[in-house]
């Protein structure tokens, strides 16, 4: 009876989660074509996943199971035929496919001029024939089926499909087999492998790893064991080839590259690790976050794509226990591909994205609204020259949950938002919100609600703001003032210490001050509130209880940042 299959993790990369995706997969599919209803249950037990099912599979019900697609036929080009006997109703034609897909990029770039309005409205239209089910559909694994047609290890793939189609026969015999190899404590000769003695079965044993699912056995200098090295792919038993091609078709998606700089089409490949989930609940959430993932370049990718998937899971699952979101969405598996030829591309890099551990199910609500102001934040900045290490900061700040690292940002955001107004005529950077930080340094750690509701520190904040970047938005022939350029890295620079920060503070507050009753006196007029005594008394005391360096740095979040209300008047 099978109830439990472990997983183990050998590879310590995606392997190990699309092969377990692949088993839960193949369950799946047996349930459907028994009839059976049950859920399936994947856990991540840190050393091997676990899969538990609601409704026990037996011998008994597999030995009524007849032939069926586990991996669906990849048909590479017209010079490719369907296999022999082929039974299949669905297949990949890679050729229409690439034509549909080269379609829809053609109604994309006819609508592009629209206004704001319109475009969003033909996207739906066009996002709506695409994903239907009629002859125009763009299939969702597109971009990992692409990818398998188009590798020159595409041979490997038709040989662990050939295993299947030409043993349909004995299918359920094979089915217990790859099952059992993930039961715990199975030992002695099993019938399949009784029927390969006996030549009843003919397969190929071994087969080459594929590099997409192997990120970590391309070919290069490899062996299997050190005891030497050689230019030839590893290969290893072709039945767990076969769950993690499974895994990979349902569960693995790939995003395009575009390198600053670079006119090579690089390539990302992204696995999802979720934990505690039914699998209809984790196929559902990728399936949408495919559809809205799209190429950019890579550090904003993986930032990107991490705050869409934190933000579909919010919006998918409504716990009313408070739990972190990272309890059931672990994070991504990353490889980065650099493309070498045609059709030939390279592993540089396998790293693991974290899913961030401050944000709670509870708050739902809010994150959701964090998370679609962040993405309007970073679709403004553009990943090149310096750019790279504001990203960079981000990037460790969201995968990382380190707040230093958000620090770091907002002290280069500042920077760079200044630069950017002042310096294009047009720009699509854009600020952050005082309602939007507020929430994020809250919910992350309620100790900093001392700093935001300090009326010095509120002062203080209004006080670069309007010397700034409220300065950046108003017209130049309607200033009063002169914008203040380089005041972060001022502030950056002098937030080391209490007595520098206290110093450069009342330096700036004075001349502040002066300014404004100097603009009072010409006109008569107040065009803008001075820092009171008070106020500024109240923020040197917060110096002495608060870190210089993260008051500088709240500093410079808040005083380049605008209310809601004003940053509506500017982006419109």
């Amino acid at each position: 009876m099978y109830t439990t299959f472990h997983i183990p993790k050998e590879a310590n990369t995606y392997a190990d989660t699309l092969e377990a995706y692949g088993v839960a997969h193949l369950v799946q599919a047996i349930y459907d074509n028994l009839n059976i209803e049950g859920y399936i249950k994947i856990y991540d037990r840190e050393v091997y996943f676990e899969i538990l099912l609601e409704e026990p599979l037996t011998q008994e019900i597999l030995k009524g199971l007849t032939y069926f697609q586990i991996i669906e036929f990849i048909k590479k080009d017209e010079k490719t035929g369907l296999p022999k006997n082929f039974t299949g109703v669905n297949y990949f034609d890679f050729s229409k496919q690439k034509e549909i897909k080269s379609n829809r990029k053609a109604d994309f770039d006819a609508i592009k001029d629209l206004k704001k309005d319109e475009r969003k409205n033909a996207i739906l239209r066009i996002e709506e024939i695409y994903h239907s089910k009629g002859a125009n559909r763009l299939r969702d694994e597109y971009d990992v089926l692409s990818q398998l047609a188009d590798n020159n290890n595409i041979n490997a793939f038709y040989k662990i499909y050939e295993n299947l189609n030409l043993n349909k026969d004995k299918f359920n015999v094979i089915i217990s087999e790859i099952l059992n190899q993930y039961i715990v404590g199975i030992e002695g000769s099993s019938e399949y492998e009784k029927l390969i003695k006996q030549k009843k079965i003919s397969v190929k044993k071994n087969i080459t790893n594929l590099q997409l699912i192997n990120p970590n056995k391309g070919k290069g200098l490899n062996k299997a064991k050190a005891w030497g090295i050689e230019t030839k792919n590893c290969s290893s038993k072709w039945t767990k080839e076969l769950m993690k091609l499974n895994g990979a078709m349902k569960f693995g998606m790939t995003c395009i590259l575009f390198p600053s700089g670079s006119r090579s089409f690089d390539m990302k490949v992204y696995v999802p690790v979720f934990n505690e989930m039914i699998l209809e609940e984790k196929t559902s959430l990728l399936k949408k976050f495919k559809r809205i993932a799209s190429s950019n370049t890579p550090i904003k990718l993986d930032i990107q794509n991490t705050l869409k998937i934190c933000e579909l899971f919010l919006k998918q699952h409504e716990r009313k226990r408070r739990r972190k979101l990272k309890e059931f969405l672990l994070g991504f598996h990353v490889v980065y591909q650099k493309q070498l030829s045609q059709h030939t591309k390279s592993v540089t890099n396998i790293g693991f994205l974290e899913t961030p551990d401050f944000i709670d199910l509870t708050d739902r609500e809010d994150w959701l609204e964090i998370i679609e102001d962040q993405k309007k934040v970073m679709n403004g900045i553009i990943e090149q020259g310096d750019a790279m290490i504001g990203l960079l900061a981000y990037r460790n700040f969201l995968n990382g949950s380190d707040i230093n690292e958000y620090f770091k940002f907002n002290y280069w955001f500042a920077s760079y938002l200044m630069h950017e107004l002042s310096n294009k005529k047009q720009t699509y950077v854009t600020t952050n919100k005082i309602e939007t930080l507020n929430k994020i340094f809250t919910l992350m750690d309620i100790s900093f609600k001392k700093i935001i509701e300090n009326e010095g520190f509120q002062g203080v904040a209004a006080a670069i703001r309007k010397s700034t970047v409220s300065l950046q938005y108003t017209p130049k022939e309607q200033r009063k003032f002169d914008v203040q350029y380089g005041l972060a890295q001022k502030l950056q620079n002098k937030s080391n210490s209490k007595e520098d920060l206290i110093s450069f503070i009342g330096e700036f507050v004075a001349k502040y001050n002066s300014d404004t009753a100097r603009q009072y006196e010409k006109t008569n007029k107040a065009f803008r509130a001075n820092v009171k005594d008070k106020e500024l008394f109240a923020f040197f005391e917060l110096v002495d209880i608060v870190n210089s360096k993260v008051l500088g740095a709240m500093l410079a979040a808040y005083g380049f940042a605008l209310n809601k209300k004003d940053k509506e008047t500017s982006e419109e």
